[in-house]
């Protein structure tokens, strides 16, 4: 009796080109699974940025203990009602100097500050502080790469974060840093 055998799974160069078949589909399915994690991640801090500058606008700066309690309240319901993820939020107690609120995910690090007026400007008497938030990356290996600032006195923006290198708790922005040269702007020395 002869013994039957699949000719396609005796040849041994068939394996060999399944299974670099198999690698190639793995080596195009893994860029796109890490763009869409950057993606979402990064889309992330950007909305909870501006849902934190939401929050905060039209409180009375500078804030006290119960201002903060409030602008957090407001925080979690507008982003309740946006279906933004807060699970990872923690808040840092106390926050680091210059900052009012600190609060840090998985990926980003979060701050409110008081924006600084411009430089060679003279505030009136009744004018009122403006506010900004800012988020950078907790590290430069992970998914998020981007610093999306939002200020309540300029446009917003955000910065692939190559030239400044903020990273963690320790190279964190300083409040008006991000603003551009005469837009309430602190100089860099």
């Amino acid at each position: 009796m002869q013994q039957w055998r699949h000719p396609r799974l005796a040849n041994p160069a068939n394996w060999f080109l399944l299974l670099g078949g198999g690698l190639l589909a793995l080596s195009l399915w893994i860029p796109w699974f890490t763009a869409v994690r950057t993606a979402r991640v990064e889309n992330r801090a950007d909305q909870i940025t501006g849902l934190l500058l939401e929050a905060a606008t039209g409180l009375e700066c500078p804030l006290d203990a119960a201002g903060l309690e409030i602008v957090m309240a407001r925080f979690q319901a507008l982003a309740a009602a946006q279906g933004a993820h807060l699970a990872d939020l923690e808040r840092i107690e106390p926050a680091w100097p210059g900052a009012l609120l600190a609060l840090t995910s998985k990926h980003y690090a979060y701050q409110l500050a008081i924006s600084p007026p411009p430089v060679r400007s003279l505030p009136s008497r009744d004018s009122t502080p403006a506010l900004e938030t800012m988020a950078w990356p907790l590290s430069a290996v992970g998914p998020g790469h981007s610093v999306f600032f939002h200020p309540e006195n300029a446009p917003r923006a955000y910065t692939r974060n190559k030239a400044a290198g903020f990273e963690g708790l320790t190279l964190r922005p300083a409040a008006g840093e991000a603003h551009r040269p005469g837009e309430g702007s602190v100089s860099a020395n």
